[in-house]
């Protein structure tokens, strides 16, 4: 439908990229006057306001043409839907994004507290860039954001570059134990570490046991944790055999878990 161009709102921080090239609107000024058509612009309007989501510089050069009106797709949505529809848009307009406006773009989502809860891997499929430039970006914001590293379960860190380099996973029997199953005995009679107290390493020269990683304590922590541990881990898989493996492998462990939760509830 056609909108009046005094109507759209381009002043609340819709706008991703870094700032608009001058020379691109007078090239499609020009072009209107002409007579070129353009594709329409992606407006938001939320029942008082147009958010200007998607065709800035077009806009732009509408106004320079002297057009009023131009051509709108309306979206039903609020302003936090215009910009995260805009942080996507970009990824697929004429006028590429430098890689000022990635970052710019990267950046505002993983500053945002709900936005950075948002997977690597949708948060990269929606911009336009690699998982591994927003796995960057986020570790240069937080370093405990690197998630080509897993905590296992005893508080030991796992380095996933490494997992998945084979074509083809053996099958194995899950080795982690249920809550309610006793965990195996040592081989040896020496103390283990969690035995021998604090004093004996210091005396003995050797560093104490790391400490457990902090495990977040909400559930949805928990699930975003596993939703990116799982992304990061599947992404280095190299085929689908063993993603699908791998997949199957995670759903069997976690309906033993809760199978082990009935018991001792």
């Amino acid at each position: 439908m056609k909108l009046d161009l005094s109507l759209l709102r381009d002043d609340q921080g819709t706008q991703p990229r870094a700032k608009i090239d001058e020379e691109t609107v007078q090239e499609y000024a020009a072009r209107m006057r002409e007579g070129d058509i353009f594709p329409p612009l992606d407006v938001f309007f939320d029942g008082r306001s147009y958010f200007l989501a998607n065709g800035f510089h077009r806009a732009r050069a509408a106004v320079e043409a002297g057009l009023s009106e131009f051509d709108c797709t309306i979206h039903q949505g609020k302003l936090r839907d215009a910009i995260w529809f805009a942080f996507g848009a970009n990824a697929k307009n004429a006028r590429q994004m430098d890689n000022e406006d990635k970052r710019r773009i990267v950046e505002k989502i993983l500053y945002d507290p709900e936005w950075k809860k948002t997977p690597q891997g949708e948060i990269a499929a929606h911009v336009g860039v690699s998982r591994e430039y927003v796995n960057r970006l986020a570790k240069e914001i937080n370093p405990t954001c690197d998630r080509s590293q897993v905590t296992g379960r005893d508080g030991r860190t796992i380095n996933t570059a490494n997992i998945g380099k084979a074509r083809a996973p053996a099958p194995v029997v899950n080795e982690m134990p249920l809550d309610d199953e006793p965990e195996p005995a040592s081989s040896s009679g020496a103390p283990q570490p969690e035995d021998i107290p604090f004093d004996d390493f210091i005396e003995r020269g050797a560093a104490p046991a790391p400490k457990p990683a902090e495990i977040p304590t909400t559930p949805d922590h928990v699930i975003n944790a596993l939703r990116n541990y799982i992304d990061v881990i599947l992404d280095e898989l190299d085929s689908d055999t063993a993603r699908h493996y791998a997949v199957n492998e995670t759903i069997k462990y976690l309906r033993e878990k809760s199978i082990a939760l009935n018991r001792a509830s």
